[in-house]
């Protein structure tokens, strides 16, 4: 089937992409992938988040944004949109390495994340659960100012500074 539906309905990839595929997973698809994979299998989408791919089991990527992703909830969306970094925005986060300094982890995504470079992920680190908003976005900071804000841990520090966990 050439060309897809639209992101919303249940089972269209990305509109740009050959080889669509219904899985019966609402917006399955990956922007670099041909066809679509398990949920639990790297370059396809969670079945509960809209227009956004689940890597492995917890990080979910913006199917238009490489690096751009979620742990759990509140999915990921367009840099401008609060919920989500720039994949090019150091203070991105990891659920597998909670607040862990970047020197523990810089280098191991690229295995785990299909088609993303370590280097995207440098300074990443993920606070508990919502994560890290766009540095405009009230609730958040830019992680090379003074942190991200967290409900339970309040001022959690860019790597590269005084380190607050």
């Amino acid at each position: 089937m050439m060309g897809c539906q639209h992101p919303n309905i249940a089972g269209c990839q990305h509109p740009k992409i050959t080889g669509c595929q219904h899985l019966v997973i609402t917006g399955c698809q990956h922007p670099d992938i041909k066809g679509c994979q398990h949920p639990n299998i790297a370059g396809c989408q969670h079945p509960k988040i809209t227009g956004c791919w689940h890597p492995n089991i917890a990080g979910c990527q913006h199917p238009n944004i490489t690096g751009c992703w979620h742990p759990n909830t509140a999915g990921c969306q367009h840099p401008n949109i609060a919920g989500c970094q720039h994949p090019k925005i150091t203070g991105c986060w990891h659920p597998k390495y909670s607040r862990m300094p970047a020197s523990q982890y810089y280098g191991v995504l690229a295995s785990q994340y299909s088609r993303m470079l370590a280097s995207q992920y440098y300074g990443c680190w993920h606070p508990n659960t919502a994560g890290c908003q766009h540095p405009n976005i009230a609730g958040c900071q830019h992680p090379n100012m003074t942190g991200c804000q967290h409900s339970n841990i309040q001022e959690i520090q860019h790597p590269k500074q005084n380190t607050k966990y």
